[in-house]
């Protein structure tokens, strides 16, 4: 089936879902932009509240007002609790949005993860949308079920824009996830340079600490976040700061074989007692 979406083969696809009753994957379709097997799909099984939440996936505010106006559920969710702004979301739909936001979508609604509209924005840098969904009154701080909120996920991708828009919209900037990292916790890990800038001039707690006791600075060590190691001890990131197992950044840096790192911790010791 996959095969006669991708070559947009449509008797293909209706003979293999007629006669081998093979489902067709409608997340497939706006992938491979075939809204031919989507629309057999709607055809063969009557399922309109199942194809409007993957709707917005096609950028077509006609196809999304058909549904509507046909009597779609605006909050209709897939098995795994998506609902068309969820989609719309993580597309950057951003009419498709505007349009679910204004005939009643739950701006609010949370998937099986507990990711909410926001979430899924800020993780692929939704911006416009990000707007929209803050606007209409998203919660900013929203947790997942692993207690990561929307400034969470921006900052693990260098969502520059988005963590921008967030965090000038009232995100809590040293929120804690389940296991006590903070934004700059994430920024650090994965070396997202500009996030990490923007937290820190946004007033980020640098030393915050972690469950284990790792702070920013330990992790950027540990992964090798060579520039923003930098970043944070330009910044006064505790450079002795110790973790549950009395373990500083320098301890980290030489374990890993961190050769830069251990270099950039040791210089700036030594300015430091000088």
């Amino acid at each position: 089936m996959e095969y006669a979406i991708i070559s947009h083969n449509i008797d293909f696809v209706t003979f293999l879902m007629n006669e081998h009753n093979i489902k067709i994957n409608l997340e497939l379709c706006p992938k491979y932009n075939n809204l031919q097997s989507f629309l057999v799909y709607l055809d063969q099984t009557n399922g309109i509240n199942t194809c409007f939440v993957y709707s917005p996936n096609f950028h077509l505010s006609s196809l999304l007002e058909y549904f509507i106006s046909n009597g779609a559920d605006i909050n209709a969710k897939t098995k795994n609790g998506c609902t068309p702004l969820h989609y719309a979301a993580r597309v950057n739909s951003i009419e498709t949005s505007e349009i679910l936001i204004s005939n009643g979508a739950d701006i609010n609604a949370k998937d099986e993860d507990g990711y909410t509209p926001l979430h899924y924005a800020a993780r692929v840098n939704s911006i416009e949308t990000s707007e929209i969904l803050i606007s209409n009154g998203a919660d900013i701080n929203a947790k997942d079920e692993d207690g990561y909120t929307p400034l969470h996920y921006a900052a693990r991708v260098n969502s520059i824009e988005t963590s921008e828009i967030l965090i000038s919209n009232g995100a809590d900037i040293n929120a804690k996830d389940e296991d006590g990292y903070t934004p700059l916790h994430y920024a650090a890990r994965v070396n997202s340079i500009e996030t990490s800038e923007i937290l820190i001039s946004n007033g980020a707690d640098i030393n915050a600490k972690d469950e284990d006791g790792y702070t920013p600075l330990h992790y950027a060590a540990r992964v090798n976040s060579i520039e923003t190691s930098e970043i944070l001890i330009s910044n006064g990131a505790d450079i002795n700061a110790k973790d549950e197992d009395g373990y500083t950044p320098l301890h980290y840096a030489t374990i890993y074989n961190r050769k830069e790192i251990v270099e950039i911790l040791n210089s700036n010791k030594t300015r430091l007692s000088c």
